[in-house]
């Protein structure tokens, strides 16, 4: 006859599997977030270097004066 303990089942390839699904299930929501992010930074980025263009020309638009305005653009932090 044999008996079931708590030893025996944790070692039982049901209870193996479905450990292994969790982790498999963590890996994957890492890595969407990892993708998320990654993609939220890369459009932020592109916002910017569009803002950027569209000051740099409304600046060179302007002439000669717009030195004055580059500089406290350029001071603010922006790429101009």
């Amino acid at each position: 006859m044999m008996t079931c303990d708590a030893s025996s089942a944790r070692s039982s390839p049901a209870h193996v599997g479905s450990h292994q699904t969790g982790n498999n299930m963590v890996i994957a929501v890492i890595v969407f977030f990892v993708a998320l992010f990654i993609v939220i930074a890369a459009t932020h980025r592109a916002v910017n270097r569009r803002a950027d263009k569209q000051l740099r020309k409304q600046f060179d638009a302007q002439g000669k004066d717009s030195e004055t305005s580059r500089k406290s653009m350029r001071d603010s932090g922006y790429d101009v």
